[in-house]
Parts: structure tokens; sequence; C-alpha cells
């Protein structure tokens, strides 16, 4: 006779045995493609899938170091189960090219799902594909070359400004925050157009609010089998973040009432909607296609992924210059050669060509956006094997730009390899830190050409200093953006004049 406990164990194996049937019926195709990729038989879990090789590290988990580790340990491609969600991981960038480019592969993976409720489900980052090629249509407007032609004179205004920030320091430790604060700033001046005199004290509140939002993101980002909902309710770091979500919005909200008002007393502004800065371009046509709570959805997105993203550019980049006192050199010369003590403008810039392949290899380095994410929404052949729909595609993008097949010692800085008569060396679809395909950054000029004004304008004023040798040093992390775990040493001396 079975007693209690015998009882539980044989429930327990029977409905085990039963998840496992499903499953595997469920997913009979996913498995048929997965058959001939590396980590087939490493064990799927309940619940957590193949997240728990994470055990193994030796550290709290992230999906820098867990791919790293699989990629070092298992080969690519790999199959990778997150919960019962099946994602393809390929470093191949041939298979990349179909896949990112394919019309059925648009939308973004249900791994976002934790992100959008930080950024909003109807922001663009998340829409499905119908409704994200409308909008994204109208919101290119405000990226327009005309329109980033006029702001390069703000750029180049708040980069002398960080200039005399940084200055003042006298050498002391420069911080993330320092570039934070600049690139915020400026965003705020241009792509939002807002008056930054006006709303100086909001501005740096709501800086302050979403540089402590993105930590959260990223504590979270790590933990996805805790349900948003509990965590943002039950959890101390979920009910602060909750906060500073609320506190945030009452800003935004106040700045968009003020904004609209302005509009409303220049219609003939807002009817040349051609030719305006991206907020006023978002609620020119709040009526016709935007709520208020999806434009507050939207200036969050494009507030956060610009202000994320360059900050830690600049940020890294500073400190790779000043691991390289070479590199440093070539780039203050090309700059006093190019443009001397003249104003970095729409006139000059496009002559710093050594000072563009820089930022671009900072970017095959420390990429800011490390992983994307898609679902196949149908059969796709990718020559040779088809990944079935249903699929998830996982685009480890700071590991491909580490492949060795597509770059010359990897671990090395090297700008040259993006001078122009390189170019045509770099493999289609192997570096991407804007994304690639019709889905990619629909601010990458806008960022490129705010990096090139700040990297140039700093390089003529200082040169920098770090104790770290190596890239290798950075304990790397990421949430959506990549960040570094611990504190990092940078500090700026003023160049004398000769």
């Amino acid at each position: 006779m079975f007693n209690a406990q015998s009882l539980l164990v044989s429930s327990f194996w029977l409905s085990l045995l039963l998840f496992y049937l499903r499953f595997f019926y469920v997913h009979r195709k996913t498995f048929k493609f997965a058959w001939n990729n590396k980590g087939f038989f490493l064990p799927v879990l309940p619940v957590v899938g193949t997240t728990w090789t994470a055990l193994v590290i030796g550290k709290k988990p992230d999906l820098i170091t867990l791919g790293s580790w699989l990629y070092k340990h298992v080969g690519a491609p790999i199959n990778t189960w997150i919960g019962h969600e099946y994602h393809y991981v390929t470093l191949n960038a041939d298979e990349l090219k179909i896949i990112l480019s394919h019309p059925k592969c648009l939308n973004k993976s249900r791994l976002y799902n934790d992100l959008q409720n930080f950024y909003g489900k109807n922001s663009l980052a998340f829409l499905a594909q119908e409704e994200w090629k409308a909008r994204r249509k109208h919101f290119l407007k405000g990226f327009k070359p005309i329109i980033l032609k006029g702001f390069m004179g703000t750029f180049y205004g708040y980069s002398c400004e960080l200039a005399e920030e940084l200055k003042g320091l006298n050498g002391a430790l420069v911080s993330y925050e320092h570039m934070h604060k600049f690139v915020f700033t400026t965003f705020c001046a241009t792509a939002m157009g807002l008056d930054i005199k006006k709303f100086a004290d909001e501005l740096i509140e709501f800086g302050n609010l979403r540089e402590k939002i993105e930590q959260a993101i990223g504590a979270k980002v790590v933990s996805p089998f805790i349900p948003y909902s509990i965590w943002i309710n039950f959890f101390p770091s979920g009910r602060r973040t909750a906060e500073y979500m609320e506190r945030s919005k009452v800003i935004i909200e106040k700045i968009i009432r003020e904004r609209k008002i302005e509009l409303e007393k220049n219609q003939e502004y807002v009817a040349n909607n051609n030719e305006v800065p991206l907020l006023d371009l978002i609620l020119s046509y709040n009526q016709e296609i935007m709520t208020d709570e999806q434009t507050y959805q939207e200036m969050v997105l494009f507030a956060s992924a610009a202000i994320e993203t360059s900050s830690y550019v600049l940020y890294f980049g500073f400190i790779i210059l000043a691991m390289h006192p070479d590199i440093q050199e070539i780039l203050y010369n090309e700059v006093i050669r190019e443009i001397g003590d003249q104003e970095i403008s729409a006139k000059n810039i496009a002559r710093l060509k050594y000072t563009e392949a820089t930022i671009c290899e900072v970017m095959r380095l420390v990429p800011s956006v490390p992983f994307i994410a898609r679902i196949i929404g149908d059969d796709i052949d990718i020559g040779g094997k088809v990944i079935p729909k249903g699929a998830n595609i996982l685009v480890n993008i700071y590991l491909l730009h580490r492949v060795a097949e597509y770059w010359e010692n990897p671990e090395k800085f090297d700008p040259a390899r993006f001078l122009p008569e390189n170019l045509d060396k770099i493999k289609p679809f192997s570096y991407m830190p804007f994304s690639q395909g019709p889905r990619d950054c629909i601010g990458k000029q806008h960022a490129m050409t705010l990096l090139k004004i700040t990297f140039a304008n700093m390089i003529r004023n200082f040169k920098m200093l770090t104790k770290h040798k190596s890239v290798d040093e950075f304990d790397l992390s990421s949430s959506i953006t990549i960040y570094s775990t611990h504190p990092l040493d940078l500090h700026f001396a003023t160049r004398t004049k000769s």
C-alpha cells in the first residue's frame, strides 16, 4: 500500500512526465530544428528552461556573463530556453542578414516583456509590426538631415559647457554621471525642443529618477521568473521604482501640458511639422494617432534610449582612449589639423575620419545595446535549415563583435578597422551597434553626430588618464544597455596650449 510520501513522489514524477510529453509535442518542430545546433542535450527544466546553467558560473548571472560562458563552453549556434521560450543564438552574419531583414521577423521577442513595463507597451520599441511602421514613418521626420544640421550648434555649445565643467574638476575623478547629465541636457534641448532654463529643476529631477529606474531595470531583468506585478508591489526595490516612475510621469505630464499650450499659440509652426523637434512632432499628431499616455511613453523611451546609449559610449570611450595614449595623439592631431580652434560644425565635421573610426571601434568593443531579440512570424529559410515559426532569435552583439572570423585580433582596440579604405573588409551584419535591418535605431545619425562633436571637442581640450590597462578589467553587465558593475577610473588633464 502506498503511503502519503510515496503517493506524493509518484504524483510528482507523473506530473513531470506529462509536462515533458506535452512540451515535446508542442515544440516538436523546434526540437527538430534544434537537433543540429549546439546545446541540444542541455536539460530543459520546467519554468527555468536552460537558464539553470547560470548556477555554474559562480556569480550573479546576467546576459553578458551567461552568453559568454555558453559560447566558451558549448559553442554556437546554440539552443537556449529562457523559461519555455526557445531562442536560437547565432553569430553567423549571413544568417543574421536574412533574419533581421526578413519581413516576418520585425516583431520583438517576448524577452522584452519586462522592459515594456518600464518603457511602455505602446512605445515605438515594442509596437507590433504594422503599427510600428506607421508610427516610425511619422517620427522619422524628427530625424531628417536638415533638422540634425540645425542641432549641431547646440551639440557644440553644450560640449563646450561640459569641457568647462571638467576643467573645474582639476584632474579629479570623472564619473558616468557627468556624461549622463551632458547627454540628457543636450537631448532635451534638441530632439525634445525644450527650454532648458524654464524646466531646469524638473529636468534635473527627471534625469536623476531615470538613472535610478535604469538601475532597477538591470536588477529586474536578471530575475525574469519573478512576475512584474509581484515585484513592483511587494519587493522593496519594486515599490521604490514604482514611486520613481510615478514621479517621473508627473514631471513629463507637466512638460507636455505646457508645451501643448505653447504650440496652440503658434499654429503656423505646428502646421510646418516636417521640420520640428521630435516632441513637437509627437504632440502635433497627438489627436490623430497618439493618446496622452502614449505621448508620455514615447518621451520616456526616446529619452532613456538616447541618454543611456550615448552616455556609456562617451564614458567607456574616454576610458579606452586613456588606455591608449598613442591613439589619443592621432585623434588630437586630426582634430587640430582639420579644425584647429574653430567651432565643430556641419562645415567641417565630415573631415574627422579617424574620430568617427574611433567611435565605431569603441562601440565594437563595448556595444551600448549588447543584445537584441526577435520572434519569427513564419518559417524562415536561412540557407540549409529552416527556423520554425514561433521561435525567437537572440542576437548577442557583444560576442558578434568579437568573432575572430570577422575581426582580426578581436580584443585589440584598433580604430583603423573603420577608416574609409577598410570599410569594405567588414562583413555585412557582423557589426551592429545600432542594430541592423528595417527595425534599426531611428536616432543613429543623431547619436553619431553628438558623439563625434563631443569626442573631438574633449580630445582637443584634454588628455584622458586611467589606471585601467584593458577592457577585460571591466565587470560588464546589462539590462537593455551595457554598464559596469563597479566604479571605473577616469581623469581629464587639461592640455597646455602651445
